[in-house]
């Protein structure tokens, strides 16, 4: 059949399928892909927690005004600039460990960001509920997913508080107090230890959910491109064919354009089989289908129409 009309290019109607597969560890990789980007807003996070401490003390200045002028001065010097001057540089060293030391890059933020909270309580001097923030580090340890960066941050806490107040006369707090923040850094790390735990097994639950469902997926494309194609030439069968050449005077229907359908067949072929045997036949035919698909373009479409018959749109 031929129809003269105006020539819409086609896709190609060949079956050429990719699927790729997602590992069910590509949620660890993603989380390790956006560490960069994590991190860069934990640390936006401690530079905005250091300008809301300066100008904390920077409006403590206002309080320090009924002070003698060398309370003053002294307020200044210390609390202000001194101060201020150790949180900004421990700023500039974690943007450049970062920087330079990508693989350590968890622990530095997770460290600048306990050594933030414990300058921060020095510069208030130990002022009452100030240890709340301590609750910070383990926050931020919990947005990475490990156990051990949740340990490592609630052990260093711990470490860091005892040394503080054993050491640092300014901050001799009663005992009562020493207990209960130690007993809340306890709490907070066991629950974010439980929290981390049920996540992790409901990320396994979803890895082995993807991980079937992909095997599905792929199941479904073997069984589709078998009902499809033609097994022993690898052309598409002769259900394929009456579809595709359905469909195609359906859109002709509607908007005309130019397609030919040719039907070849082997010559002679029964006797190649009788002579030499089918499976010489067999070989015949996939040599003859290589040929026909080699000689196809883009828009054409090729089909084991039936026996040693083959159809070309």
């Amino acid at each position: 059949m031929r129809w003269h009309c105006q020539f819409r290019k086609r896709p190609a109607p060949k079956c050429r399928c990719r699927v790729e597969l997602i590992s069910p560890m590509d949620y660890h990789s993603s989380l390790s892909a956006d560490a960069k980007k994590w991190n860069r807003q934990i640390i936006n996070f401690y530079w905005f927690s250091f300008v809301i401490a300066f100008i904390g003390q920077a409006a403590g200045l206002f309080f320090a005004l009924r002070l003698s002028h060398e309370e003053v001065l002294a307020y200044i010097k210390i609390n202000i600039l001194l101060e201020n001057a150790l949180m900004l540089l421990l700023m500039i060293l974690a943007e450049l460990m970062v920087r330079y030391l990508p693989r350590l890059a968890d622990y530095i933020v997770i460290s600048a960001g306990i050594l933030l909270c414990f300058a921060i309580i020095l510069a208030t001097g130990g002022m009452p509920g100030i240890h709340i923030i301590l609750a910070m580090p383990l926050f931020v340890s919990v947005f990475y997913f490990d156990i051990r960066k949740l340990l490592f941050s609630g052990t260093t806490m711990l470490v860091l508080f005892l040394l503080i107040i054993s050491f640092v006369p300014a901050q001799k707090i009663p005992p009562f107090q020493i207990i209960l923040i130690i007993g809340t850094m306890f709490g907070l790390t066991a629950t974010g230890i439980t929290v981390l735990r049920r996540g992790i097994a409901i990320m396994k639950h979803l890895e082995k959910s993807l991980k079937s469902e992909q095997e599905l997926l792929i199941q479904n494309i073997l069984m589709d491109r078998k009902t499809k194609l033609d097994a022993l030439t690898g052309l598409y069968n002769h259900g394929s064919f009456q579809d595709f050449l359905a469909t195609l005077i359906e859109q002709y229907q509607k908007s005309p354009f130019p397609f030919f359908v040719a039907l070849l067949d082997i010559d002679n072929f029964k006797k190649v089989n009788d002579t030499y045997g089918h499976w010489v036949g067999d070989i015949v035919l996939k040599k003859v289908a290589a040929i026909i698909d080699e000689k196809l373009s883009a828009n054409d479409f090729a089909a084991r129409y039936g026996g040693e018959e083959f159809a070309v749109i």
